[in-house]
């Protein structure tokens, strides 16, 4: 049955045909007539056609049924499409988003009428040229968003040659254009320089324009030149000066290769995001290109709010000698992730040393190899994470030396890609008790040492593998059994039960581009996990008792020391252990050793199984 609108939008789509066809036949029929007449009458007709034509388009879209929607609706969908990661956006996003508005209004008058009172719609401004007025285009935006709207402004200028006179007065140049803009309804400013005079510029009009600091929430400054400036450009700025407001709008902050001395202490006061671009290393840079440790310290000591820091192709470079203690650990009470990618090896422990991390939740490290610093760091201590609960690292050889000075207590995600050459010594560590997530990634699991993996490991819920190579022996692994002798209310009783030796209550199972996994290994332990636990004659049983010590059966030898009775303690719960919980989930992409029927077999063992379309048999 079709929709009523669809009926009456037929019904009148055939009125309308049926009409523009007799005012076809009466056109053709001008030529019989005078040239006056006939040129009054094509005009009233041409104008009759348009009409009837819009409209005819208009019923058209009717039939669909995203057009039947209320216009508070699509005014929703557009603000909803229009809405942007201030943090990371790309060029790309900018003129995606920057054309949004016009193709949503040029699809149909309705959409038009909706776009053009949808303020949110119009609120991303996009600039090329800070030196002359607004055009029309940035003025009709302004426009349309309204007077209380808050505005997006990206200014993108980009590498150009400045003649002296231009840059004689580029240093007013940003000041000028912010007192152009509605500064009050600012919440981001985005500012991208292939110039460093302009660059220049930019910090110093967001350094002395008040009514900036009073608005803006998000700051985004790059660099886009890699020339060296002169040194009277980006000059420090003598902070004991500095007069600091109590409190700032400022929650985010992004740099690319703009020097943190140079900026005003106001812009760290309240942030609670900071990301760091593109300062790596380099002993062929003078300041202020060079990101040192003692800037980077200087104004992290005013972030009493940051909760995120991102280090992006970033490393600090020690600009004070180590051994003479001019680095005593900063505390970053607040802060609750640390990204830090592009490191070298013998950056990561002295970086971390010089902070203390004590609400520190998420940590993700991906390092470099055979980068080049001044100095490497002497001396080792324990760093405290007690809060910590993820932790990723990447290509990190010194990942076991590290995680054994980090106190790491609550960690429940432990994300392994690439780079540790001895996995097995990482993960027999009796702190990852609590761990209950596990991702490898490009590793190898060596023959014999799939055991000595998943020791430790009794929380286990779930286990990601992606690109992993020699992967069966981690199945085979799970399938191993133990007897263990519960305790009854009068004693130990007479009858062992057998159950999992590793990771009894793992639920989740993910395989990533595993070239080497097989599907008869797979279901075999999809099968003994949500099935009927067999002891076969290959498997290695070991009996256990709580609280008590059973005896083998085999005679001892000469050798064999005499059994000793352990003191008494509080007996433990073993019921978890007994019961394994049974494998829910598993997903499977670009493992061409899994055929294509597997999926439903496993489906069969009631799994929900996830996987592309080639897999689905």
């Amino acid at each position: 049955m079709k929709h009523p609108r669809v009926v009456q939008a037929d019904t009148e789509l055939i009125a309308i045909t049926k009409k523009l066809d007799a005012l076809r036949l009466q056109r053709a029929g001008l030529q019989l007539c005078d040239v006056d007449e006939t040129l009054r009458l094509k005009r009233s007709i041409d104008e009759e056609v348009q009409e009837l034509e819009e409209r005819r388009h208009d019923l058209e879209l009717e039939t669909i049924p995203i057009y039947w929607l209320p216009n508070e609706v699509l005014a929703c969908i557009f603000t909803d499409a229009a809405e942007h990661d201030l943090a990371s956006i790309s060029d790309k996003v900018a003129n995606w988003r920057r054309a949004l508005p016009i193709t949503l209004s040029h699809v149909c008058s309705r959409w038009r009428s909706v776009a053009l009172v949808t303020r949110e719609l119009w609120s991303f401004i996009l600039i090329r040229d800070v030196r002359s007025p607004l055009d029309d285009s940035v003025s009709a935006f302004l426009k349309r968003s309204g007077d209380t709207c808050s505005l997006d402004v990206l200014v993108t200028i980009p590498s150009t040659n400045l003649d002296q006179s231009m840059k004689a007065v580029a240093v007013l140049t940003f000041t000028d254009f912010l007192k152009r803009l509605p500064c009050r309804r600012l919440r981001a400013l985005l500012i991208r320089c292939g110039v460093m005079e302009l660059g220049n510029s930019a910090v110093y009009a967001i350094n002395n324009f008040p009514i900036v600091r009073q608005s803006i929430k998000h700051l985004d400054l790059a660099l886009l030149s890699d020339t060296q400036p002169p040194d009277h450009l980006f000059a420090a700025r003598n902070r004991i000066l500095e007069d600091i407001p109590d409190s700032c709008l400022l929650r985010s902050m992004r740099l690319r290769r703009i020097p943190m001395q140079s900026l005003h202490s106001w812009v760290y006061i309240g942030l609670q995001r900071l990301e760091l671009t593109s300062y790596p290393p380099s002993l062929h840079l003078r300041p202020p290109f060079t990101l040192t440790v003692s800037s980077l310290r200087s104004a992290l000591r005013y972030t009493s709010q940051l909760e995120e820091l991102v280090l992006c192709d970033a490393v600090p470079v020690f600009d004070l000698p180590l051994d003479a203690g001019n680095y005593k650990p900063l505390a970053l009470n607040h802060l609750r992730r640390l990204e830090w990618s592009y490191p070298g090896n013998n950056h990561v422990q002295g970086f971390l040393y010089l902070f203390n991390f004590p609400a520190l939740e998420d940590l993700d490290i991906s390092v470099i190899h055979d980068v080049s610093s001044g100095s490497e760091w002497q001396g080792y201590r324990c760093l405290p994470l007690p809060k910590l609960e993820r932790l990723a690292l990447t290509c990190l050889e010194d990942a076991v030396c590290l995680l054994r000075q980090c106190e790491i207590a609550q960690l429940k995600r432990l994300e392994i890609i690439g780079g540790t050459a001895c996995l097995d010594n990482f993960l027999r560590d009796p702190r990852l008790e609590h761990l209950t997530h596990l991702l490898l990634s490009e590793v190898t699991i060596e023959p014999g040492i799939a055991d000595q993996l998943l020791g430790y490991l009794p929380q286990l819920v779930s286990l990601t593998l992606e690109h992993v190579h020699n992967v069966d022996p981690i199945f085979t692994a799970l399938q191993k059994t133990i007897e263990l002798v519960p305790f009854a209310a009068e004693g130990p009783a007479a009858t062992p039960v057998t159950s999992v030796r590793f990771c009894p209550r793992l639920k989740e199972i993910a395989l990533w581009k595993c070239m080497d996994a097989t599907g008869r290994v797979l279901l075999q332990f999809a099968r003994f996990r949500n099935g009927v636990v067999k002891e076969t004659a290959s498997e290695t049983s070991t009996t256990l008792a709580a609280g008590h010590l059973v005896q083998s059966s085999q005679p001892a030898t000469s050798n064999a020391r005499r059994p000793v009775r352990r003191l008494p303690r509080k007996r433990q719960d073993t019921s978890d252990v007994q019961k394994p919980c049974k494998i829910d989930s598993v997903v499977v992409e670009d493992c061409p050793e899994i055929g294509k029927g597997v999926p439903n077999i496993l489906r069969g063992l009631g799994i929900v199984v996830t996987c592309p379309a080639p897999y689905d048999g």
